[in-house]
């Protein structure tokens, strides 16, 4: 039997991780799997639309840098969206 309850999961590590999903889709990293470098602004759009839902789930319950980070995460991230969809 295979468990996972020793394996902790740190908030921000995983947003910083949806993040990374973005910046795969907007292009500005490699995909993980392929190692190549291509504009998914689909995938960009679902990973800030996470980020979105996490800051608003979370909201009252983030330290301040959880809640620095996700705030910055999501401000630069829109940012670089909004350039590549113009």
């Amino acid at each position: 039997e295979h468990s996972m309850s020793n394996v902790e999961v740190d908030f921000s590590q995983y947003v910083v991780s949806v993040a990374r999903g973005v910046m795969t889709g907007l292009g500005e990293l490699p995909d993980p799997d392929t190692l190549n470098t291509a504009t998914n602004l689909e995938l960009a759009k679902h990973g800030i639309s996470v980020l979105r839902m996490l800051s608003q789930k979370t909201a009252g319950n983030l330290s301040d840098d959880e809640k620095k980070l996700i705030e910055t995460l999501l401000a630069d991230l829109g940012t670089k969206l909004d350039s590549k969809s113009s």
